[in-house]
């Protein structure tokens, strides 16, 4: 009998320690899986520095670009020149063919023939008027008249002379600023031929552009185009520095100082924009930028540093107001917290949370 109480008294001991370590861990497990649960759902805000940024895409330009007219009328001869070449002041671009007017031809014809009587006619009155006046019987002025007209009348003769030489030949040997060699105005590369052989070209004078044969610009400095929302002109200012990322060029970045605002906006898809241009810094001499090439700008318009800040998803917008679940003890209660600038992800916190605070997750 006593045996049999012992082996009962024994068995009782195990299950009731049995039973005690079951309650323990029951206890152990729960408060684990508690605090799990606060740590899954919950987050605590960060001091961190936060940015609102605008991003504008546009394009490089060169900062010098000319347009290389003719000085006369006629069509493409010969193409001396090709895009991308680099040329430098003076080397020859285009040979331009005249064609002719007859009409005009034989107009000028007439005028070279007019030229010649009245400067042959004057040549002979101031030789007479110079051998009188070397003997001393007529006055100096009468002599300094007739020579006056002779130098007149010959500056005409050769002058007609010479615009039927270039109507006939292309050049004249009198003329040197107009021929029918149209040359670089300039050092730079050639970026574009609009024209072809035949093709035909209008002189540059004050009532017509003319045609442009060739393009030329210095590639070693550029400037940045872009368009912005009127909504942050207010945030932009000349002089405003930024970086440029190039679509073209990965994992180079370069900077830009923004150097006129348009201060007229044109209506797009029911917005107003506005031009900006920006002078560009090239990272180094030994990076090859082409003209037009696609370039993101990222403009800081507000930045606020080392403040408190949480996801802007967590937040309750309520009636204009904005709230987070804060959680005090065991439960969550609404807390009203006051908002700063916002990154499209983060969002400052200026008031009513601090970094021991836990939220929960939205």
């Amino acid at each position: 009998m006593e045996n049999n109480k012992k082996k009962m008294n024994k068995t009782a001991n195990i299950i009731l320690i049995g039973l005690v370590i079951v309650v323990v861990g029951l206890f152990i497990w729960k408060g684990n899986k508690d605090d799990s649960l606060t740590q899954l759902e919950t987050t605590r805000p960060k001091i961190s520095t936060i940015s609102k940024k605008r991003f504008i895409t546009g394009h490089l330009y060169p900062e010098t670009e000319i347009n290389v007219k003719s000085s006369i009328s006629g069509v493409i001869e010969k193409l001396y020149i090709e895009e991308g070449e680099e040329v430098t002041t003076g080397d020859k671009i285009a040979k331009i063919q005249m064609i002719p007017d007859p009409t005009e031809i034989e107009a000028l014809r007439k005028k070279v023939t007019k030229a010649r009587i009245r400067y042959e006619a004057d040549k002979k009155a101031y030789k007479r008027k110079k051998h009188l006046f070397d003997k001393g019987l007529i006055a100096e002025a009468e002599y300094e008249k007739v020579k006056q007209q002779f130098e007149l009348s010959r500056t005409e003769f050769e002058s007609a002379k010479n615009r039927l030489e270039l109507t006939l030949e292309g050049e004249a040997s009198g003329i040197e600023d107009i021929s029918n060699i149209v040359r670089a105005p300039t050092d730079g590369t050639v970026l574009r031929i609009p024209v072809k052989l035949g093709s035909s070209v209008i002189k540059r004078n004050n009532f017509n552009q003319g045609t442009n044969i060739a393009t030329i610009a210095e590639l070693d400095s550029f400037i940045f185009r872009g368009r912005v929302n009127e909504a942050d002109l207010s945030s932009l200012r000349e002089g405003l520095e930024f970086s440029l990322k190039l679509k073209a060029l990965e994992g180079i970045s370069t900077k830009g100082i923004l150097s006129k605002i348009s201060p007229k906006g044109e209506k797009e898809q029911g917005v107003m924009k506005y031009d900006v241009e920006a002078r560009v810094h090239l990272p180094s001499d030994s990076i090859k930028v082409r003209a037009g090439y696609t370039a993101t700008a990222e403009i800081i318009l507000k930045e606020r540093k080392d403040v408190v800040t949480i996801k802007e998803k967590n937040l309750i917008i309520e009636n204009d107001s904005t709230f987070v679940e804060l959680l005090s003890e065991e439960n969550y209660q609404k807390q009203y917290v006051e908002t700063g600038i916002s990154d499209g992800i983060n969002i400052e916190i200026k008031k009513g949370l601090d970094t021991n605070d836990r939220i929960r997750k939205q």
